[in-house]
């Protein structure tokens, strides 16, 4: 029978034999110019160096992130420590917060002398005049006796109110 040379060239067996051969070849070549080297005191292998200088760069890089990675933490403990004192403003501001938002009980209703207790602008005036203007601008302390003049829009006896209020 003839075969054209198409159908022997196509022929799969041989191709995958030939591509395991040419990749042991290719090992077998790497293995023995390792061996040759290995031999030698002068001669380095180029994978090796690579390596060896990859690893020193790195190590470098790293040294030179140490400042910044000192300045960063530096500048975040003095941040940290000139931070608002949270526990201080929650003591001062809890007596007031309560005043004009005092808590309500489970079937309390809000009443429009409570901040959260206004809904129209007739109660907004009505929360004004009875509980916020006489709670900021007092001018009796808690048993009634008049304050001094200077002594006026004093809140609870450690606080005292100057320049505009902001509501």
């Amino acid at each position: 029978t003839s075969t054209s040379s198409y159908s022997v060239d196509f022929n799969p067996r041989r191709g995958k034999l030939e591509k395991d051969i040419a990749n042991h070849e290719r090992r077998a070549k790497h293995v023995l110019r390792q061996a040759a080297l290995s031999d030698t005191d002068k001669l380095l292998d180029r994978d090796t160096l690579m390596e060896v200088i990859m690893e020193s760069q790195q190590r470098w890089l790293g040294c030179l992130m140490l400042p910044v990675t000192i300045l960063f933490f530096t500048f975040y403990s003095v941040a940290a420590s000139l931070h608002e004192d949270v526990a201080s403003s929650h003591l001062l501001e809890a007596p007031v917060r309560t005043r004009l938002v005092p808590p309500l009980d489970e079937f309390e209703d809000a009443t429009p002398d409570m901040l959260q207790g206004v809904s129209t602008i007739q109660e907004v005036y009505h929360f004004i005049e009875t509980t916020y203007l006489p709670f900021l601008f007092q001018q009796t302390d808690s048993l009634g006796v008049p304050l001094p003049q200077k002594e006026w829009g004093t809140v609870y006896q450690y606080n005292q109110m100057k320049g505009m209020v902001i509501m």
